[in-house]
């Protein structure tokens, strides 16, 4: 085990600790992006002084120019003080680029039209997400989340005291650099594992989302279904704000946060809206699929009722992930572990450094140095 943990610190040392401290910025992504882009910072505006959501979505139609279809649209406060309306557009080597416009929900105004990762946070989310290698990255992210995992268990099963539990908690008060190094080592390491094995392993079911939702579906029960299919037309005098309407008419007490625009590939609306009863904000419990030309609610999800096990594992792995499924304590905890591992790789490598120039000295006659807890710091 203390190989394994070892090797596994080494190697996976560099990526661990940037995903670690992207991790930490990308908690409070949300705040952090109107400090950098003052622009943007248009405050808490009531929905009552609004202008109409079509005007929205017309305005950065216009902005975006032609041939380009807005994908969805983002309510105030689901990811910025603005509404936002996310889009792709063809690039000069063919590859669709993915963008985001950013309006004024007073004025209708276009701020800010952003390329997804020319902007701090949306870097750091690339980094995070697959180190800007696209799907390939987020597998090898998915795959340093399963080393880290190993990592992390190893280490408990290493931190597991033999004789005396008293030294395993506390660190005390070492006489020497790599003898601290250890017991802060353990000690913190053990707190840390807490905190970071359900992290990483959220981590990892978002970095595989398709196996592993495909794996929940498989072993446990699903109130989600798939899609629903619409013969509507799209060329339809329904607006935004009518699809809107319905959408409030059947759940006044809900507030949209998404709007997926009906288009060719997907020939309805589907409106997700998030109840008083939904403790973390980014995360949506109803669905609506709307019929393009009626308005009519052609299918829908509500989680409150609908959701089974399987549903209930899906929605907490983001929550869980990010800390929003204990509010702002959960983000302020995640916040601060994301500055753990760089803790534990200076730490770990001092240790290894040491027990290495202890090895090479084949003839020293020193005896094993032993720390404060009575546990061999290296032989």
């Amino acid at each position: 085990m203390r190989r394994l943990h070892r090797w596994l610190g080494l190697v996976l040392m560099a990526p661990f600790v940037v995903l670690a401290i992207t991790g930490t910025i990308l908690v409070f992504e949300d705040e952090l992006d109107p400090l950098l882009n003052p622009e943007l910072a248009v405050g808490e505006i009531p929905p009552s002084e609004w202008v109409s959501e079509h005007r929205i979505r017309q305005n950065a139609t216009e902005a975006l120019g032609q041939g380009v279809a807005p994908l969805r649209l983002l309510a105030p406060g689901v990811q910025a003080e603005t509404f936002v309306v996310d889009f792709f557009y063809p690039r000069d080597d063919g590859s669709m680029q993915f963008s985001r416009a950013s309006v004024h929900p007073a004025t209708g105004e276009v701020l800010a039209v952003r390329d997804w990762g020319s902007y701090f946070t949306s870097f750091v989310y690339r980094i995070h997400l697959s180190f800007f290698a696209g799907a390939p990255g987020e597998d090898v992210v998915g795959y340093v989340g399963l080393g880290v995992t190993l990592m992390l268990i190893a280490g408990l099963y290493l931190w597991w005291p033999r004789k005396r539990w008293a030294p395993a908690f506390v660190p005390g008060r070492p006489k020497n650099a790599a003898a601290l190094s250890f017991r802060w080592h353990r000690v913190l390491g053990f707190y840390a594992f807490l905190v970071l094995l359900p992290i990483t392993l959220t981590g990892v079911g978002l970095s595989f989302h398709t196996p592993v939702e495909k794996a929940i579906q498989a072993t446990l029960p699903t109130g989600h279904g798939e899609d629903p299919k619409a013969d509507g037309q799209l060329d339809t005098p329904l607006t935004v704000d009518d699809i809107h309407a319905r959408a409030r008419q059947a759940y006044p007490e809900a507030e949209t946060q998404y709007s997926y625009f009906a288009d060719a590939e997907q020939p309805y609306w589907q409106i997700l809206m998030r109840t008083p009863e939904r403790v973390h904000t980014s995360m949506p419990d109803l669905e609506l699929w709307l019929h393009p030309e009626t308005g009519e609610i052609i299918q829908r999800y509500d989680a409150r009722k609908d959701a089974r096990a399987g549903d209930h594992v899906q929605h907490l792995l983001f929550p869980i992930h990010n800390g929003q499924a204990l509010g702002m304590t959960g983000r302020l905890i995640v916040l601060v572990s994301g500055l753990l591992p760089l803790f534990f790789a200076i730490t770990g490598f001092i240790i290894w450094r040491y027990r290495r120039e202890r090895r090479v000295r084949k003839n020293d006659p020193r005896p094993a140095m032993v720390d404060a807890g009575g546990e061999v710091v290296a032989q």
